[in-house]
């Protein structure tokens, strides 16, 4: 049998790929693709990838201990705090908990000792907590503002573009006026 090396070599002549010529490869790369009780294709959930190594085992300790505590949480929670409020991991015995803005981790730093001895009397092993704010992200690809400019606004921009001597400042102006100029579809008001 070749190795794997020369089976992958590059060749001088062009040569047609066959799936047969790499049927030994193609099943160790995909098998947690596989259905095991037929040849069937599906998606495998998080859990089953963390399941493969016992490399991953910790990870999912950790993320199965964050969505149960996820469950738990708002029981010892105002309303208006357990929507907003985010667990993250137990390091020791201190709790990480997530908020989007100061006044609320402010609020849940007073709420902290009861809601300590809530956990406590539930079975967690926590003593503390360690409150971080964590700003919700912007969206990607959020629309640019762009500027409008009254019909006023404009024809001051090009007058003084005119009354200016050709200079980098008056090419500017005649760009930005040029950009900001209505098309002929538009209404001007008043018009």
């Amino acid at each position: 049998m070749r190795g794997l090396a020369e089976e992958f070599a590059v060749q001088e002549q062009p040569a047609t790929i066959s799936i047969a010529s790499y049927s030994c490869i193609i099943p160790a790369l995909f098998m947690p693709f596989m259905s095991p009780k037929s040849s069937a294709w599906y998606a495998p959930s998080l859990a089953e990838w963390l399941d493969q190594t016992s490399d991953l085992a910790p990870l999912r300790a950790g993320m199965e201990q964050v969505a149960s505590m996820e469950s738990e949480l708002p029981r010892w929670l105002p309303d208006y705090l357990a929507a907003s409020v985010e667990p993250g991991l137990i390091k020791g015995e201190t709790l990480a908990l997530f908020v989007p803005n100061s006044a609320l981790a402010a609020r849940l730093r007073q709420m902290e000792p009861s809601l300590v001895a809530g956990l406590q009397s539930h079975g967690w092993r926590v003593n503390a907590l360690r409150i971080r704010v964590r700003r919700p992200s912007q969206p990607m690809g959020a629309p640019r503002k762009q500027a409008r400019i009254s019909p006023a606004g404009l024809a001051a921009i090009q007058a003084l573009s005119v009354a200016l001597e050709p200079s980098p400042l008056r090419s500017a102006l005649e760009r930005m006026a040029a950009r900001r100029q209505p098309s002929g579809d538009e209404q001007q008001p008043g018009a």
